[in-house]
């Protein structure tokens, strides 16, 4: 599927090529130091060292996938000369030339190519290993992350310190069972003596009682940013949004439901989700490409800690 100009414009590379210094070096091959500097132009400086370090992994984990694909996948110049060609057409009905797309990605030519050499062996080992039948599986098994169903959630988070051992993560989990302790005790106390012969309007008071807990337990005592809207994220999709284990966790639950500790990297939340969109019906043909850019999605972090854990991997830090 030819990659939109948007795409292309964003693009931080596949590959690792061009002349040292090396950011890092993956099993002998180098990691220009200039393409993270190319990605991180655009950021404050203020928040270059932390976008470095998650660039560097990223561009690792790229290099990876790419070096094993080089030796499983056979890939002729003539396939990269046409999806060159639809770049190109592309690029002309959007009113610019390759030449001046090129500038504005600061890339060569023949950066371009091997960039796109390395998206085409990806879709061509994708093709390999999912048939159609196995994207309509996941399709059936998963409908409501392509239907446009939608949660609204709260959330609070007891952060990890970098390097965190074993002990930082007992405490921080102790911690977010303590408060979540604390809503559910305190939700229960002012639920008591509420009528309970109309189910709806009962469900309706201890949503909103709910919510006023937690939102002031999130402005108290959550580590994320959102912790001045009391833990409000708004309205988010099933994929797409979320770090997987705390989407998978929101999407479990019912309005005025509230999570048990979910752990991810960045932490133990605690969600509780305040309102659900239905989804619309919807056929697996009308979302076949996106069902298998999630499945690739998946192939792809699977793959990733066995290359990982045979490689060579060498980070140089910027002097």
């Amino acid at each position: 599927m030819l990659a939109s100009l948007t795409w292309l414009l964003t693009l931080t590379g596949w590959l690792a090529w061009a002349e040292p210094p090396a950011a890092a070096t993956v099993n002998g091959e180098a990691i220009p130091e200039a393409n993270v500097q190319r990605a991180l132009k655009n950021l404050p400086p203020e928040q270059h060292a932390k976008a470095r370090k998650e660039l560097i992994q990223y561009l690792i984990d790229n290099l990876l996938i790419e070096q094993h694909l080089r030796s499983v996948v056979k890939m002729e110049e003539k396939e990269v000369d046409q999806r060159m060609d639809l770049i190109k057409e592309e690029a002309k009905k959007n009113n610019i030339t390759l030449e001046t797309m090129l500038g504005q990605l600061q890339i060569t030519e023949a950066e371009l190519r091997r960039q796109v050499a390395a998206d085409l062996r990806w879709e061509k080992f994708c093709d390999s290993q999912f048939t159609d039948d196995k994207l309509k599986d996941f399709f059936n098994a998963s409908k409501e992350s392509f239907d446009g169903s939608a949660v609204s959630a709260r959330h609070l988070l007891v952060a990890l310190p970098e390097g965190a051992t074993a002990e930082d993560k007992e405490k921080a989990k102790a911690k977010a069972l303590a408060i979540r302790g604390t809503i559910d005790q305190t939700t229960k106390q002012r639920m008591t003596g509420v009528p309970n012969t109309d189910s709806l309007a009962y469900a309706t008071q201890q949503l909103k009682v709910i919510t006023e807990i937690f939102a002031a337990a999130a402005s108290k005592d959550s580590d994320c940013p959102s912790k001045k809207n009391g833990g409000d994220l708004g309205s988010f999709p099933r994929l797409g949004h979320m770090v997987e284990p705390f989407a998978k966790a929101a999407f479990q639950l019912q309005p005025g439901q509230m999570s048990d500790v979910v752990e991810t990297q960045f932490g133990f939340h605690v969600i509780l989700v305040t309102g659900r969109i239905p989804g619309r019906d919807v056929e697996f043909e009308q979302v076949k490409d996106a069902v298998k850019e999630v499945v690739s999605d998946r192939l792809r972090d699977q793959m990733l800690p066995g290359l990982r854990a045979k490689a060579a991997i060498k980070i140089n830090e910027v002097k």
